[in-house]
């Protein structure tokens, strides 16, 4: 009987023993993945916060090449930001920065005949870029920030976009097409009297038959070829 308790004893541990093998197999990777994650988060996060900072460097920069000189901004391609005397410009290529890969890419806008902005057809829109900013790092986890934007035109708006054909190809009212600067719209000639700055001129008038009484002038309300109506008041005729 003593052999038989012994027995049933030893099965027992040897139970026991492989059951706690087995728990130790499920909770020790569980451990041990929460314990390196625990040990990376604080580096990741420092490296999200600088990632942030520097994107936001990246779009501030983007926007003042902008604002500061719109040929040289609108050009397709791969870039990134640097400082060249006191101004940000835009570098061909993406560049690193202290672990950081930091790249702005241009790229031309379509636009659908409702002026909807379009993946593919449409028409290209002059005075509109896509720009896609992009910053990523790989340790201690590779991670990618990524925002797309659209820029338009705001300043700088003398361009070749537009000729004085264009302009006279349409409906002109009160205005002129002139070409002085690179073409402009101008309000029109206007020949009628400029009661501010008069200018005096001597003319001759023949007036009807009788003794004048009254002479008036004044502009011509319907066309500017005739710039002047004279008007001429005249007393019966004695006969």
């Amino acid at each position: 009987m003593k052999k038989f308790k012994f027995s049933i004893q030893k099965g027992q541990m040897l139970v026991e023993l492989v059951m706690a093998i087995g728990i130790a197999a499920i909770i020790l990777p569980a451990l041990l993945t929460g314990l390196v994650t625990s040990r990376q988060g604080k580096p990741q996060q420092q490296q999200s916060i600088q990632a942030t900072e520097l994107f936001k460097e990246t779009a501030n920069a983007v926007k003042e090449v902008r604002d500061n000189s719109w040929t040289t901004f609108a050009i397709d391609g791969t870039y990134h930001p640097t400082i060249v005397g006191n101004t940000w410009t835009l570098a061909t290529g993406s560049a690193t920065v202290n672990g950081f890969t930091q790249q702005v890419v241009i790229g031309d806008v379509n636009r659908d005949s409702s002026g909807n902005i379009v993946s593919s057809g449409g028409t290209v829109d002059p005075s509109t870029k896509k720009v896609v900013i992009t910053v990523s790092w790989a340790k201690p986890q590779s991670t990618t920030l990524s925002a797309t934007d659209y820029l338009t035109r705001t300043t700088n708006l003398t361009h070749t976009d537009t000729t004085t054909t264009d302009f006279n190809a349409g409906t002109l009212t009160n205005t002129q097409v002139t070409n002085v600067t690179g073409g402009e719209v101008e309000l029109a000639n206007d020949n009628r009297g400029k009661w501010c700055s008069p200018a005096f001129s001597s003319a001759t008038i023949d007036l009807p038959d009788g003794p004048p009484v009254a002479v008036a002038a004044t502009a011509s309300a319907t066309t500017t070829s005739v710039p002047n109506d004279v008007f001429a008041a005249v007393a019966p005729s004695d006969s």
